[in-house]
């Protein structure tokens, strides 16, 4: 496993890994009503390429084939707008050196706080 750059060719994997971890690892802790709600809200590819390209951060883990484990994106001020694991990959510690690679990225970048808008489960 490794973590680098999102690249705009990454949007329709990760729009799919995304309604995934939603469908599969939401249900672990929402209602099907919940995550069905959720799951219509996965965004397209053209639009994760729209907003990855707009100056923010974008990090994912891939395995050894560079398929997607998980992705994450912050913000100039420190929001993280999107952080998903594929359903494979819960569990093994991805989704905590993805975390501490955007901690990295924004200690480089001075960014003083990270901050989100998740649930409970989510954080």
């Amino acid at each position: 496993m490794r973590i680098r750059p999102f690249r705009t060719a990454d949007a329709p994997a990760l729009s799919i890994l995304f309604k995934q971890s939603v469908e599969t690892l939401g249900t672990w802790q929402y209602s099907g009503e919940q995550v069905a709600a959720w799951a219509r809200l996965t965004p397209s590819p053209k639009s994760l390429a729209t907003r990855m390209a707009d100056g923010r951060c974008c990090l994912i883990a891939v395995d050894e084939t560079d398929e997607p484990l998980a992705f994450a994106d912050v913000e100039a001020d420190g929001h993280i707008g999107y952080f998903y694991a594929a359903p494979r990959a819960a569990g093994t510690g991805v989704a905590g050196l993805l975390y501490d690679a955007l901690e990295t990225w924004t200690r480089r970048h001075r960014i003083k706080r990270l901050y989100t808008e998740a649930s409970e489960a989510a954080r």
